[in-house]
């Protein structure tokens, strides 16, 4: 178990700080929209825009939010995941973690990092070791 716990321990780590800059980023990215998007909405109301814009506006606004959502949820289970490494438990929920970190999509701002972190703590999950640790 101390090798296993000595095993994960970096890779559980990195993916904590995925998860963490993950969240940050879409946290960056949700108060952007909204200093970007007031003003927007601003003009419309002084214009008196109709409905066809409005309409337009909502589903690109919608689109960005929905997208800021998944971004988060993602962010805390790849959070969730390498604090489940570092701990040596629930291996599905590592394996999800490290499949979302290395989707492009999925960690966000952090694409560049992600794929080598997911890679990095699928290998250390293949180990026998760590397989039997986590079997325990």
């Amino acid at each position: 178990m101390d090798y296993a716990r000595e095993k994960t321990a970096m890779p559980g780590l990195a993916m904590l700080i995925l998860g963490i800059l993950t969240i940050l980023g879409q946290l960056a990215g949700l108060i952007w929209q909204a200093i970007t998007t007031v003003p927007i909405i601003l003009s419309y109301i002084d214009a008196g825009a109709g409905s066809e814009v409005w309409i337009s506006f909502a589903t690109s606004s919608g689109i960005q939010i929905v997208s800021t959502i998944i971004g988060f949820f993602c962010g805390f289970v790849i959070l969730f995941a390498g604090t489940r490494l570092r701990a040596v438990r629930s291996a599905g929920i590592v394996y999800a973690g490290a499949i979302l970190a290395a989707l492009p999509c999925c960690s966000g701002y952090c694409c560049c990092i992600g794929l080598p972190i997911a890679i990095w703590a699928i290998v250390t999950m293949q180990d026998e070791q760590v397989k039997a640790a986590f079997a325990e």
